[in-house]
């Protein structure tokens, strides 16, 4: 058993787990993951946590997925993180090939952020005028170090 959840080990968990069968939505990947982690200590399942938000904080740059909807892009970083160490960093290297692992189900999700500072029709401020998500920053854009389990935790 793995003494500390690593980088290599939580690559080397994903490898273990992936079916060899295609799995876009990851059907098969979370239960062999779940299984897996609930044979683990705390530490490890947390360090699990800690390097999969690691991951998809690395994915959470605006040249990936522009005109996904927040949800289709967490989902397509997911696919991304999903199909293993070697596409991983093949999209850091090109972020062309993010939008291979956008899935039908995660570009159907579309939808408009609303703001209340956005323009109305006669030019004044309204709660319903929607705006692209691509015309706001990527929250994890300004912060300089890497989120952790217990950011996500304390957050709400």
């Amino acid at each position: 058993m793995l003494a500390r959840m690593n980088k290599d080990a939580f690559w080397q968990l994903i490898e273990d787990c992936r079916p060899t069968e295609p799995d876009p939505e990851a059907e098969l990947l979370a239960p062999a993951l779940t299984e897996r982690l609930t044979q683990c200590p705390l530490s490890l399942v947390t360090g699990f946590a800690e390097q999969l938000s690691w991951a998809l904080y690395q994915l959470d740059r605006k040249e990936y997925g522009s005109d996904l909807s927040d949800d289709a892009f967490l989902y397509t970083c997911a696919a991304v993180v999903a199909a293993g160490r070697d596409v991983f960093e093949s999209v850091l290297q090109d972020p062309a090939v993010f939008k291979q692992y956008a899935t039908p189900r995660a570009c159907s999700t579309r939808r408009t952020v609303h703001t209340s500072a956005s323009p109305g029709r006669n030019g004044t401020a309204t709660r319903d005028t929607p705006t692209s998500r691509a015309q706001t920053p990527r929250a994890g854009l300004t912060d300089q170090r890497s989120p952790t389990l217990a950011d996500g935790l304390t957050s709400r």
